[in-house]
């Protein structure tokens, strides 16, 4: 409320209206992406098998909780995570592949291709 944006763009309506925008994108799309990550690795022995392995192994006393930090060096679940939010992103955008030992080219037309 104290920021130079005009005092009409401050009304009850306005805030509101700004809360659920808020809202729905910090919750519906996370629980929409969670669940297709969740439905895959269930549906999947082998990805289930693998990722079992490696947060039993990085958290062997399920009652102490691990820092933060462990957990996102955890590789496997990385990638399982990464991949879930390629194949279902929370929003209506593509996600970009990303090639990390060489640049990717796709040539899209023909007259590109003698340039």
């Amino acid at each position: 409320m104290n920021s130079n944006v005009p005092d009409s763009d401050k009304t009850d309506d306005r805030m509101a209206e700004e809360a659920r925008i808020l809202l729905l994108g910090g919750t519906d799309t996370t629980a929409m992406t969670l669940s297709a990550i969740t439905y895959h690795i269930l549906s999947n022995p082998s990805i289930f098998k693998q990722l079992k392995a490696e947060l039993t192994q990085a958290i062997p006393d399920p009652d102490s909780l691990p820092v933060s930090s462990m957990i996102e060096a955890l590789p496997y679940l990385t990638a399982v995570i990464e991949e879930g939010i390629r194949l279902h992103p929370a929003g209506s955008g593509r996600q970009e592949r990303v090639t990390p030992m060489k640049t990717s080219f796709i040539k899209i037309r023909k007259e590109e291709e003698d340039t």
